[in-house]
């Protein structure tokens, strides 16, 4: 019985989807007694991954009341499937039942918060309302956390009287969320005040927390007062939040002025305890102090003298004072380094500090020093850079770099000419960085030498070695310009020709994932041209001279999967060559695959989608190498004859050889989200908005927390002219997408044009 329900709920049994082809009444039918059966605990482990995703699209409100029913059973397995299924239930059918759930206190903390905050993102503020009264003095933390979480996100004026409840009557964590979230948005100065006295109570970290928050509204006097009294409190973790919050109340001046009346009365440890934040202070008058207590002996007090050092180095003020500092023999590298490091393009003593110490430094210190004195690129340092790349008695690492930073600087060209006369570096690390820095520069005839040098690499007997330092090569090839599109294909076309003296072997490649450790250069050159040519139209690889016969089927396929976004043209017909070897089934499958999911819409990938779909029984076979094949996406697949079929009809209706009216069976059980976006776009293209808008409905049913997905709808009722339908959606992308996200600021924008 299991069985042909599992097989009544495939979406589209054979062939192209058409219009009408399965009932959304018959399929909930179906998909409860699937569910009545996953209550009554008699579907196999093995086949629960396939039910689940059977369930999917095809519940509706009693669908709803059912897994509410199965969550109240703490014994039933895959609870989160189950509660993960409940979120994706239409919406406006799911949010009553929803909003019971969250409610009654017989479900679990977690699931309930988990419900509350879905609800209150979809929601927003109408949702506190409901869920305001279960912020009781014995909710469960979990299901407070979860609340407050989703709470953030729409915040109004008039819930701060109930958030000041909550922060006066909760218990612990909850009273401390809430007392964040009101700190955040208070701005009576005399209710901050309280806010202020209520956080001084709070746990140090609760504590630091809600004066932070409390801070994002502004400078007030009064609390700048209260927190002056803290400075002389005996609690040394008081007196630093003050430290910390006085300049966010009031102002770093007054942070100054108030270091200076104690100062004459404190030890130079104590003192040391207000560096930190006066060294973050912008004002010169601070940053002099600072540096005077570190010439003191604030220098020998441990962690304190580190953080200042750090802090003091993008300060000219320090300048004045860094020779006796630099100077001062007691004082240890550990101190002075990352000053001198920091200051050394703008001081000279910072530089003669660092050069003193070059050559009898580790490696790592050698390295910064040497990138420091190339960003300064004063003579005397390109002549030490020099110095650096060419003796032994620096590291390996250090003499790499200064090769890479020269090649780099206009006044070192000479040099570098010289160098090219001249033997490769015999040292494989050296030898690496120069060929990278050379193909990553801006100097064609550099380029063309980089590329010749690593294809001889003259000194280098081990292959290994030469195949590295080709790898090397083509990898800043494709990172440092798209005009290297043209070095890096006769390179590929250099490698197949080799490749094709590889012995012909079409029994199996295995995974593709395996077929790319195969061939590590070849991988890394196809890569690197992928990587050049990325953000450019498809072009076509002149593959004149090259014998496609006489390629191995595993390297013809590596390129043609790599190559198939960038260069469809000859992807395609490279596929469609190998069709007609004689491959093995799951490599075959795999051909299909990738021409499937990685062609550009048309003719080779609508027929490859055509013979997937000639005998589904082969997708499952070979599961793993079909959803391989349409990875990243197909990796989650369980469905795959489903998943194929969905694509199959979005691009018959693209080309159209399908009516647009076709779409509508996308209404109806569960669909990928990228077929549904694609499904938007072809019906608003086809000026069907009624059908547009309800595709990118059901692509909100299936993603509710999607941003993306929330703002494809809000931009279609915009164009329909349903204003306030379409400010529903921005208000929920606003409380989805991150913070000054561009979708966030597009949200925003949309917003603020409603309400004018």
């Amino acid at each position: 019985m299991l069985n042909l329900l599992l097989g009544a709920l495939c979406l589209f049994p054979t062939g192209l989807p058409q219009a009408g082809d399965m009932p959304s009444v018959m399929a909930e039918e179906k998909a409860l007694s699937l569910l009545q059966a996953w209550a009554e605990d008699s579907i196999p482990a093995a086949q629960q991954a396939e039910v689940y995703a059977k369930l999917r699209g095809n519940l509706y409100e009693e669908g709803a009341r059912r897994l509410v029913a199965m969550l109240e059973t703490p014994t039933i397995p895959l609870h989160n499937e189950l509660l993960e299924l409940l979120l994706q239930i239409p919406y406006a059918v799911s949010r009553p039942i929803l909003f019971d759930f969250a409610l009654r206190k017989q479900h679990a903390a977690a699931e309930r918060g988990r419900v509350a905050e879905f609800l209150l993102l979809l929601d927003g503020h109408d949702a506190i309302e409901a869920l305001g009264p279960s912020l009781t003095a014995d909710a469960a933390p979990p299901y407070v956390r979860r609340v407050f979480a989703g709470w953030r996100e729409c915040v109004q004026a008039e819930d701060l009287p109930l958030l000041e409840e909550l922060a006066r009557t909760l218990k612990e964590y909850p009273a401390q969320y809430a007392l964040q979230l009101w700190a955040r948005h208070e701005t009576r100065p005399e209710v901050r005040q309280q806010i202020y006295l209520l956080a001084r109570q709070a746990s140090p970290s609760f504590r630091a927390a809600a004066l932070e928050a409390l801070a994002s509204q502004g400078k007030d006097e009064t609390i700048a007062a209260l927190l002056r009294t803290e400075l002389d409190n005996s609690g040394a973790e008081m007196r630093r939040l003050a430290r910390r919050m006085l300049p966010l109340f009031s102002s770093y001046q007054d942070l100054l002025e108030q270091y200076k009346q104690r100062a004459p009365n404190l030890s130079l440890n104590l003192r040391g305890r207000w560096m930190v934040d006066l060294a973050s202070s912008p004002l010169p008058e601070a940053q002099r102090l600072v540096m005077e207590w570190l010439v003191d002996g604030g220098w020998d007090t441990g962690i304190k003298a580190q953080q200042v050092v750090m802090l003091l180095g993008r300060s000219s003020e320090v300048d004045p004072l860094l020779p006796v500092l630099l100077h001062h023999e007691a004082i240890p590298e550990r101190v002075l380094f990352p000053l001198a490091l920091a200051r050394s393009p703008f001081n000279d003593d910072a530089r003669a500090y660092l050069l003193q110490l070059l050559p009898h430094a580790e490696s790592v210190p050698q390295m910064k020093i040497v990138r420091a004195l190339a960003q300064h690129g004063e003579e005397e340092d390109l002549l030490l850079l020099r110095d650096v790349a060419e003796s032994n008695i620096y590291s390996t690492a250090a003499r790499s770099l200064a090769r890479e930073l020269l090649v780099g600087l206009p006044p070192a060209e000479a040099l570098i000419e010289k160098w090219l006369q001249a033997d490769l570096p015999q040292d494989y690390e050296i030898a690496a960085s120069w060929l990278r820095a050379l193909a990553a520069s801006d100097h064609p005839a550099w380029v063309d030498a980089a590329v010749a040098l690593a294809q001889s690499a003259p000194g280098f007997a081990e292959e290994d070695l030469r195949r590295g330092l080709r790898m090397e090569v083509w990898s800043a090839l494709a990172v440092s310009s798209k005009k290297n599109r043209g070095i890096l294909e006769q390179e590929l076309l250099r490698k197949l020709k080799e490749l094709q003296t590889e012995p012909r072997d079409e029994s199996s490649w295995g995974s593709m994932t395996r077929l790319s450790r195969a061939y590590p250069e070849l991988g890394t050159l196809l890569h690197a041209l992928q990587v050049c040519t990325m953000e450019m139209a498809p072009v076509t690889l002149d593959m004149s001279g090259l014998d496609i016969e006489s390629i191995p089927a595993d390297i013809l396929f590596s390129c043609a999967s790599t190559l198939a976004y960038t260069h469809s043209t000859n992807a395609a017909e490279w596929l469609e060559h190998l069709l007609r070897r004689s491959l093995q089934m799951p490599e075959r499958l795999q051909v299909l695959g990738v021409m499937a999911n990685r062609l550009p819409p048309g003719p080779a990938r609508r027929h490859a989608l055509a013979i997937l779909l000639e005998q589904p029984e082969f997708l499952e076979e070979w599961h793993l190498a079909v959803a391989e094949a349409f990875a990243p996406e197909g990796a989650s697949w369980v469905l795959l004859a489903d998943r194929i079929q969905e694509r199959a009809l979005v691009d018959a209706v693209e080309a159209g050889e399908e009516e647009l009216s076709s779409l509508h069976s996308l209404l109806s059980g569960y669909a990928e989200d990228s077929v549904l976006r694609r499904a938007v776009e072809l019906a608003t293209k086809g000026n069907q908005m009624e059908l547009a808008l309800q595709l990118a409905q059901r692509r909100v049913d299936h993603m509710p927390l999607s941003d993306v997905a929330h703002a494809q709808l809000a931009q279609l009722l915009t164009q329909v002219g349903q204003l306030k339908l379409a400010k529903h959606q921005w208000e929920i992308v606003r409380r989805l997408a991150p913070n000054f996200s561009e979708l966030w600021q597009q949200a925003q924008t949309s917003l603020e044009q409603q309400s004018q």
